[in-house]
C-alpha cells in the first residue's frame, strides 16, 4: 500500500508518494488521492526496492525527488509522459537492470529524458510516442577510467564508450536526430548488441531518419547479419528477427547459420521465422535476400 503526504502549492493542495508498505512488481501510481492530483514522487520514496520490476507515472506527476528510485536492482521498466518539470538528482541512479523508458511526449519537453541519460552511465532505450509518430533510441553506455599521473600530480580520466556522444545529442527541449544518426560510426566499439539495438531502433521507427542514415544501418545489418543473429536468438527476440527477414536484410550465409543456432536452442518460433525466409528465397525471393 502507498503512503503519501499531503503538499501545500499556488494551484492547491496536492499530494506526494512517499513510499509502500508494500509493492507488486508492477506499480501503477495513481493519478489522484483523496480526490487531489498527486504530483511528487518524494525523495527516496522507493530507494532500494528490489521487488519493483516495472513502474507507471501517470501525466499528473510533474516532480521526481531526489533518489525515489536510487538502486532499484530489479526496475527494467519505466512508463511516463513529458509532464515531469522538475527532476532532483539521483532519481535512477544505481538502478542498473533499467532498459527501456517508455514516453509519451505532448509538450515538446524532454527533461526526464535527458536528466534520466545524465543520472545513468548504463545503457538506455527511449521509447518515444510522438504527436506525428514514433521514435526508438538506444543510449550506449559508457564508463570513466582514471589513471594516477604521479609525475604530473594530476589525476587523468578517460571515457570508454560512445554513450556521453550520444547523450549529447539530446536537450530539456528536443533531440537531434542528425546527430545521433551521425554517431553511429563512433558505436561500432561499443559491441553488436548495442550497436545492432541503435540499428534496429531506427529502422523500425524511422523518425526524422535520412535516406544515407537508413543506408548506414541496413548496410550493418546485412554485413553483420551472422552475429546479430547469434545474439537475438539468444535473447530470442522474434520482434528484430522477424523485422529482419521481412526487410531482406539477412544473406544466405547468415541465414544458414541461424538456423544452425536456432536449431540448437531448440527455439521452434524462431526456426519457422527463419525457414520462412529460406522458402522465400529457394522460390526466387528478392534481391535484397541475394546479396
Amino acid at each position: 500500500m502507498l503512503t503519501f503526504e499531503a503538499r501545500s502549492r499556488e494551484e492547491g493542495q496536492v499530494f506526494a508518494v512517499t513510499g509502500a508498505d508494500s509493492l507488486p512488481s508492477y506499480l501503477e501510481i495513481p493519478a489522484a488521492h483523496e480526490g487531489l492530483p498527486v504530483r511528487v514522487i518524494g525523495a527516496r520514496a522507493f530507494a532500494g526496492r528490489q521487488e519493483l520490476k516495472e513502474v507507471t507515472l501517470p501525466e499528473t506527476v510533474d516532480t521526481l525527488e531526489g533518489f525515489a528510485f536510487h538502486n532499484c536492482k530489479s526496475l527494467q521498466t519505466v512508463t511516463a509522459s513529458d509532464s515531469v518539470t522538475d527532476y532532483h538528482d539521483g532519481v535512477i541512479r544505481a538502478t542498473t537492470a533499467l532498459h527501456t523508458v517508455r514516453v509519451t511526449v505532448r509538450q515538446g519537453n524532454y527533461l526526464m529524458v535527458s536528466r534520466m541519460l545524465a543520472d545513468s552511465d548504463y545503457t538506455l532505450s527511449f521509447d518515444l510516442t510522438l504527436p506525428d509518430g514514433n521514435a526508438l533510441l538506444t543510449f550506449p553506455g559508457f564508463s570513466y577510467d582514471f589513471t594516477e599521473n604521479t609525475m604530473a600530480r594530476v589525476i587523468q580520466f578517460n571515457i570508454t564508450g560512445s554513450g556521453m556522444a550520444f547523450r549529447e545529442c539530446i536537450s530539456k527541449t528536443g533531440i537531434d536526430y542528425a546527430e545521433y544518426d551521425r554517431m553511429f560510426e563512433r558505436a561500432l566499439l561499443d559491441g553488436i548488441s548495442i550497436i545492432s539495438d541503435v540499428a534496429f531502433g531506427r529502422l523500425m521507427y524511422p523518425y526524422c531518419l535520412s535516406e544515407r542514415a537508413k543506408s548506414a544501418y541496413e548496410s550493418y545489418l546485412r554485413t553483420h547479419g551472422a552475429g546479430i543473429l547469434r545474439e537475438l536468438i539468444s535473447r530470442g527476440d522474434t520482434t528484430k528477427i522477424r523485422f529482419y527477414a521481412a526487410h531482406d536484410l539477412i544473406t544466405r550465409e547468415a541465414l544458414a547459420e541461424a538456423l544452425q543456432a536456432a536449431a540448437e536452442k531448440k527455439d521452434a518460433r524462431i526456426t519457422a521465422l527463419l525457414m520462412e525466409r529460406e522458402a522465400a528465397l529457394h522460390a526466387g525471393g528478392k534481391r535484397g535476400m541475394e546479396l
